[in-house]
């Protein structure tokens, strides 16, 4: 169960050379967020409302790409047969896409690459899938500062596991949560913190990641159940909780504090420490809130 099997595939994505749509693709019950260093915001958009998290059956969906003006990129959008219930993203330390797929248990890496019509694509995004990693019933994928890729397997198993995978694709090791469904993973760039939550847990925090092994979680809060937590280069955690209050935790110092009170659970969140920027997934009404890092509302992608 603890085995991830590596295989190369080949992609279809979805805005092939002169093919592209002429209008933009409509958020759909947006789940995982990312961003790249330029602040490219990337959305994991499934297109269904079932949000069946581990899954396996549902296809369809896309991945969607946001410049820092809040338009959205046709030529960076992914879609196709390989693009199945997308529902976690993850971008490394070189702007490769991390897909992690709930219809066909995979996770998948795409370089962030240049445009090569010669291809027959208009993509930035190349066509190809660098790798392709089966999973089992995974719901949350992150990669620290190491590009280690975490992922939260066995939703579906009420004994959820997180693996953990180097650069040269070795299984580093895997922990298993007992009689838990890991809802939420997330890693500090500096590869020093590790944060969790499970249902009807809380969230903990491993610092440094060793403990996580050794079953020391340095901290639990029981109370900030999250839907969604991400990382940002600081340090600070944005731990989305299902009452729709955001507490933003420094993995360093262990301060923390109430970002803001959304009124829903956010099913994504990103941060882009380029522009100072904080966005959050809002499924219900199928669009994207945008606030400064100091907490200020910015705007509404729709």
């Amino acid at each position: 169960m603890n085995m991830i099997k590596l295989a190369a595939v080949t992609a279809v994505l979805g805005y092939s050379l002169g093919q592209a749509f002429a209008t933009p693709i409509p958020l759909n019950h947006p789940q995982g967020l990312a961003t790249d260093s330029k602040g490219i915001l990337y959305v994991a958009n499934p297109g269904t409302g079932a949000h069946p998290k581990g899954y396996r059956g549902n296809t369809g969906g896309q991945v969607l790409a946001y410049n820092t003006n809040f338009t959205q990129m046709p030529t960076k959008t992914l879609s196709g047969p390989h693009v199945n219930f997308p529902i976690s993203l993850a971008v490394n330390s070189t702007d490769q896409l991390y897909v992690l797929n709930a219809g066909d248990w995979s996770v998948r890496a795409y370089s962030a690459g240049v445009e090569d019509t010669t291809k027959g694509w208009s993509f930035d995004i190349d066509s190809n899938p660098l790798q392709t990693y089966v999973v089992y019933s995974p719901v949350s994928i992150s990669i620290d500062g190491m590009d280690n890729l975490w992922v939260s397997n066995g939703w579906y198993l009420l004994n959820s596991f997180v693996s953990v995978m180097s650069p040269s694709k070795a299984l580093i090791y895997s922990q298993q949560f007992p009689g838990e469904q890991v809802a939420s993973i997330a890693t500090s760039p500096r590869g020093s913190a590790f944060l969790e939550s499970s249902v009807g847990v809380g969230t903990r925090q491993y610092s440094p990641i060793g403990d996580l092994l050794a079953g020391r979680g340095a901290y639990k809060n029981k109370t900030w159940e999250a839907t969604a937590i991400t990382i940002d280069k600081t340090g600070k955690a944005y731990v989305c909780a299902t009452s729709g209050a955001v507490l933003v935790r420094d993995v360093n110092t262990g301060s923390s504090a109430v970002f803001a009170s959304l009124g829903y659970a956010p099913s994504g969140v990103a941060v882009d420490n380029v522009h100072n920027r904080v966005y959050f997934a809002n499924e219900g009404l199928n669009q994207i809130d945008v606030y400064s890092t100091q907490g200020a509302y910015i705007n509404t992608i729709h």
